[in-house]
């Protein structure tokens, strides 16, 4: 049975909607938001968020970390990508990567997601389109320290790869871009 909610997330557009994917959290879920905010909320009673995590600029994503913790990550204008806790409650982040998530009014915007490792309690890396314009890739941060530490390319990457997504069972990154083109990265074998 379905049932009908609406809620006034944001002033704004919603850019992103992400609910958590963990047992018994389903009722909880994150809103990212073009006037920059990402909140949290509770689908049981929308009348007010259950946390403010503002980004200054537009908020591209927010998605929870894949372990079912608390943990969440975001992507905005404002050219970082953070992890938060929602269980700390002050609204600070754990991370905060700098990342020039500028891509122009005719390329999507970045969304960095998380890349599953598959070992328990672990969310795994963190990965995102690049600007870089030396050579265009798809780079991968720790989740821990923020380091950089693996790019994704190919001599045939000649865009930018603003869209990109983990397939776990596979081992498959992909990449889209504003082109219509979709890169696929397996892992070797």
């Amino acid at each position: 049975k379905f049932s009908e909610l609406t809620a006034n997330c944001c002033r704004r557009v919603v850019k992103c909607i992400d609910p958590h994917p963990g047992p018994g959290r389903g009722h909880l879920c994150l809103t990212a938001c073009l006037d920059g905010s990402v909140n949290l909320w509770d689908l049981r009673s929308t009348k007010e968020p259950l946390g403010d995590f503002s980004q200054g600029r537009s908020a591209d994503s927010a998605y929870w970390s894949p372990t079912g913790d608390m943990r969440f990550l975001t992507t905005s204008l404002n050219d970082t990508v953070r992890v938060y806790d929602a269980d700390s409650g002050d609204g600070e982040p754990l991370l905060s990567i700098s990342h020039d998530n500028f891509t122009t009014r005719y390329l999507s915007n970045f969304r960095a997601i998380w890349c599953p490792s598959g070992a328990a309690g672990d969310s795994g890396p963190i990965a995102i389109g690049s600007m870089y314009k030396q050579q265009r890739r798809i780079e991968i941060y720790s989740p821990e320290s923020g380091r950089l530490i693996d790019c994704v390319w190919d001599e045939n990457l000649t865009t930018v790869t603003s869209l990109v997504r983990w397939q776990k069972s596979r081992g498959i990154l992909c990449g889209g871009n504003s082109s219509g083109k979709v890169f696929v990265f397996g892992q070797a074998a």
